[in-house]
């Protein structure tokens, strides 16, 4: 199932702080939506409502928030 549209590994990325401000996210992202449009794939993105830099990174490729959701989690 690695690699599959259902496996959860291919899905969620976080960066640690200590990698932020260095334009690791915007290459990434970048690469893998050119790579999912390229493919026919929808592509999506989870994040925290505060997180200002990823919002910031997200919207400077195009992405657009859609939906909010509100999560609970159990730990």
């Amino acid at each position: 199932m690695r690699n599959s549209p259902l496996d959860p590994r291919d899905r969620w990325r976080v960066n640690g702080r200590e990698y932020r401000g260095r334009g690791y996210a915007r290459a990434v992202v970048s690469a893998l939506t050119k790579e999912a449009v390229t493919s026919g794939a929808l592509t999506g993105l989870h994040f925290e409502i505060d997180n200002e830099p990823a919002i910031r990174v997200y919207r400077n490729l195009g992405y657009k928030i859609t939906k909010t959701r509100t999560w609970i989690f159990i730990y």
